[in-house]
Order: C-alpha cells, then sequence, then structure tokens
C-alpha cells in the first residue's frame, strides 16, 4: 500500500531527482508546505512517475538548497529542470498550488507522455 508523502519548511521537497536516474517512481499523493518547497522535481532522466492522488503544494517563491548551491525557487507542484526528461508521468489526482504567483507546472526538459487528471492554481 502505497502512503501520501508531505513536507514542511521551506525548500522541502516531496521528491526530487538531482543524481543518477530512476526506472519507476509510484506515489499515493505528494504534498509540501514552504516557500521554495517543490512538489515533484526532476533533473535528470526517469523512466514512469506514477502519483496516484494528486501534488499539491501551499507556499510561494523561497530560498531553496539545489545540488549545494541555495536558489530561489518557487514551490512548483510539478517541475521538470533543464536536462530532466522523463518516458511517462502520469498524475491520477490534480496538480494543485496555493502559492502567490506559483504556476502548478514547469517543463524544461522532455516528457515521453504525460497524463494528468486536473490542474487547479489557487495564486494571485
Amino acid at each position: 500500500m502505497l502512503e501520501p508523502i508531505e513536507t514542511f519548511g521551506q525548500g522541502a521537497r516531496g521528491f526530487n531527482v538531482y543524481d543518477g536516474t530512476i526506472g519507476n517512481a509510484e506515489f499515493d499523493r505528494i504534498v509540501t508546505h514552504g516557500d521554495g518547497a517543490v512538489g515533484v522535481q526532476i533533473s535528470q532522466p526517469i523512466g514512469t512517475l506514477v502519483v496516484r492522488r494528486g501534488i499539491e503544494t501551499f507556499g510561494g517563491s523561497g530560498p531553496s538548497l539545489v545540488k549545494g548551491v541555495v536558489q530561489n525557487l518557487s514551490a512548483t507542484p510539478l517541475s521538470v529542470k533543464p536536462g530532466g526528461s522523463a518516458d511517462l508521468i502520469s498524475v491520477d489526482g490534480k496538480i494543485e498550488t496555493h502559492g502567490h504567483e506559483v504556476l502548478p507546472i514547469e517543463i524544461f526538459g522532455s516528457i515521453g507522455s504525460l497524463n494528468i487528471r486536473g490542474v487547479s492554481f489557487h495564486g494571485s
């Protein structure tokens, strides 16, 4: 049985791939609370990512540690960075953000197939 992942704090991540690769990853739900707290961040190639009940973030932009360097990130629910890729990303629930001027999805890498049930943006 899959359990949800929920993180609290500035710059926290629900799931990230900065180094190496992952064939398949499956989660129940991912929720983050905090400025710069990204839900899913992919910076390297992966195979399949499945999130059964959605990805949700509560937070805006803020400092976050990325590969040993502090950067300003938004609490984006789904982020595929340059150099990141996925064969398949499937989110059975919503991708939802509650942060000020935070986009729900950013794709600077590549995704072979993307399946999302819904996307919500609650920022102002």
